[in-house]
């Protein structure tokens, strides 16, 4: 035997040995792996480790009891608070509250009443309404109406994320929407009677809504000097029944309402000469459509008619300014949601990135609380 067969046969001893010794530790940490298991030391290893919180014990809050209560406060037969306490806390009658649970109830599975695991009742309905509604009246936390509704901070914010997106679903296109051609005669009938102002589509003006909890990041394109702190705008055209058929909102505070008003999608149909059928004739004058009213600020458009400055005005004149002023004040007072009073933006917020979705169902909220004369919401009202 040649040395280099000597060598060759000494390599292959050398890497069985290594071979076999891998093997051998491979099975003594299998065996030592289900060793582990077998006394459940893994588990208790990967529970003290893991960053997952456990979760605390279910509380028996007595929901049954916070849903008796709010009924007997209510919604009995001879409530403890009367309509105008529910109006005042609810900002909103007990009869449109009552028509957005049934709606809520029947067509969104979250609000129907169901049980648990357990064989517990749920939350009724109107327990789940009334813990969003009242946390967009106060602006309060998710947790203020615990003791009260039996309703945890969790839940509370879930009942409030799918209020707001239940009431997007359900009212958006009938109270989001752009007027149809039979809306904008309606709206012709209706201001000609009120005002007899043929051709007049509503009132167009802006707001500011002051953001008191605005990230310091973004506090200078929000905040505008002859204002106290950041805010945001909010656009809107009403009709003198306080109808709103449009609203912008979003738009920086440090702008001002010609700004808004090129932003706007309000005329954006126009510009493409998709907008329905609004032609009207005064004096024998045809006009293909309507008009705004609007305040001096915005521009010289002849679909805004503003008033006149007080130079030179003859008592006629005079008393038409007068009689357009007051018209604008009363329209822009629609709706009376829209003060200074609400806190869902000032308020402490724990749902933030929702915002958008709180803000667009209070606009459908305050404009479904106001009756409206169309024979197209006749179906909705009693």
């Amino acid at each position: 035997m040649s040395s280099s067969d000597s060598d060759s046969n000494s390599d292959n001893d050398d890497i069985d040995l290594v071979v076999n010794q891998i093997i051998m530790n491979n099975v003594r940490a299998t065996e030592l792996i289900k060793e582990l298991f077998d006394n459940n030391l893994l588990q208790d290893e990967v529970g003290e480790t893991s960053n997952k919180i456990p979760r605390g014990p279910r509380k028996d809050r007595g929901r049954e009891e916070g849903h008796s209560k709010l009924v007997t406060d209510y919604f009995a037969e001879h409530p403890v608070y009367n309509d105008v306490d529910f109006d005042r806390r609810f900002r909103m009658s007990r009869r449109l509250f009552l028509r957005i649970v049934n709606d809520l109830d029947r067509e969104v599975d979250f609000f129907k009443q169901q049980w648990d695991a357990r064989g517990v009742k749920g939350f009724s309905p109107l327990q789940k309404c009334a813990s969003a509604i009242r946390q967009l009246a106060y602006g309060s936390a998710s947790d203020a109406f615990d003791e009260y509704l039996r309703m945890s901070k969790t839940t509370s914010r879930d009942c409030l994320e799918h209020f707001c997106k239940g009431i997007i679903y359900l009212y958006m296109r009938q109270y989001l929407r752009k007027p149809t051609a039979t809306d904008v005669q309606a709206i012709y009938v209706l201001h000609e009677q009120t005002h007899g102002l043929p051709g007049m589509l509503g009132s167009i003006d802006c707001m500011h809504w002051y953001w008191k909890n605005c990230p310091m990041a973004w506090r200078g394109q929000f905040h505008r000097g002859d204002h106290i702190g950041p805010s945001v705008i909010l656009e809107a055209v009403a009709s003198q029944d306080q109808w709103i058929w449009h609203a912008f909102f979003g738009v920086p505070g440090a702008t001002n309402d010609i700004i808004v008003v090129n932003q706007s999608p309000i005329f954006n149909d126009l510009f493409e000469n998709k907008v329905p059928d609004s032609s009207f004739v005064v004096n024998n004058t045809h006009y293909n459509h309507g008009y705004y009213l609007a305040d001096g600020i915005y521009p010289e458009w002849t679909t805004f008619v503003k008033a006149f400055r007080w130079v030179a005005l003859g008592a006629v004149i005079l008393e038409v300014l007068v009689f357009l002023l007051a018209i604008m004040v009363c329209a822009a007072n629609a709706p009376p949601d829209y003060d200074s009073d609400d806190e869902e933006i000032g308020g402490p917020r724990n749902f933030w990135p929702y915002g958008l979705f709180i803000t667009v169902e209070d606009a459908i909220g305050a404009t479904i609380a106001w009756p409206c004369p169309f024979t197209l919401a006749l179906h909705y009202a009693d």
